[in-house]
């Protein structure tokens, strides 16, 4: 900590966090247009309005891309949750072809 590795550890993660954050964001507004997302600024996910998808119901679209075996958690007020800190560039991909499925 004296000798500042611990900071330098958090500085290059934050900017590894961001630029996965950037990329699933810009792969998300690509296949849906109308996306609507919160909380993007904040932590390691944000929530997404199942609305704004276009797939169904909260309930539906988990449901759906849980028989693809995509892991989604919703929040039950019609919001999903997407994290991306544990994602690289193609799973963010994978995840968003079969999200755009449901």
């Amino acid at each position: 900590l004296n000798q500042g590795y611990f900071e330098r550890h958090v500085s290059r993660a934050k900017k590894i966090c961001r630029v996965r954050r950037d990329k699933l964001l810009s792969l998300l507004k690509k296949a849906f247009p109308s996306i609507e997302v919160h909380g993007e600024e904040a932590g390691l996910h944000f929530i997404v309005s199942v609305k704004s998808l276009g797939l169904g119901s909260e309930a539906e679209v988990i449901k759906k891309a849980g028989n693809m075996k995509l892991h989604l958690q919703g929040t039950g007020t019609g919001w999903i949750i997407l994290g991306y800190a544990h994602l690289d560039e193609e799973e963010m991909e994978k995840a968003v072809e079969l999200l755009s499925h449901c």
